[in-house]
């Protein structure tokens, strides 16, 4: 099955989005993305926060799963931010749930939940491996990789 996900990015605060797009398609979305001008930019200019990227993707239950990219920037001991580019990532989802009242002796009642995992301090190449495992929805891949619990 071809899952067809919807890219939405944001560059100098300009909002674009992508709909019913395949892998491919979200990879070159991602790669028109001139990540190191926009690094440098975000450094050369305090209010400039660089690009975000969003791939969003609803189930056939109509669920709704989200994987994120920006920068991610943390100033070291002298102010000074680091010369290569880090990233924060994020996957998030909703799963439905029975919840039982009293052990389920007073009914049960299905309910629309919200899972969140975001890591910082990623390299491209672990942005890029992500972005991989969303788009062939390897849910146990993007929750090991991206949790810093």
């Amino acid at each position: 099955m071809i899952r067809k996900m919807d890219v939405t990015l944001e560059i100098d605060g300009q909002e674009k989005v992508h709909k019913n797009l395949n892998a491919s398609q979200i990879h070159d979305v991602f790669n028109t993305i001139d990540w190191k001008a926009q690094y440098q930019l975000c450094l050369t200019n305090e209010d400039y926060f660089g690009p975000y990227f969003l791939v969003t993707y609803f189930d056939e239950a109509n669920l709704e799963y989200n994987y994120s990219v920006e920068f991610y920037f943390v100033e070291d001991n002298e102010g000074q931010f680091p010369k290569e580019m880090i990233f924060s990532l994020s996957y998030s989802y909703q799963e439905r749930v029975i919840e039982k009242f009293f052990f389920g002796l007073f009914g049960e009642k299905e309910k629309i939940q919200n899972a969140i995992f975001f890591k910082d301090e990623q390299s491209l190449q672990d942005a890029l491996d992500c972005l991989n495992a969303f788009s062939r929805m390897d849910t146990s891949y993007l929750e090991k990789h991206i949790n810093d619990k």
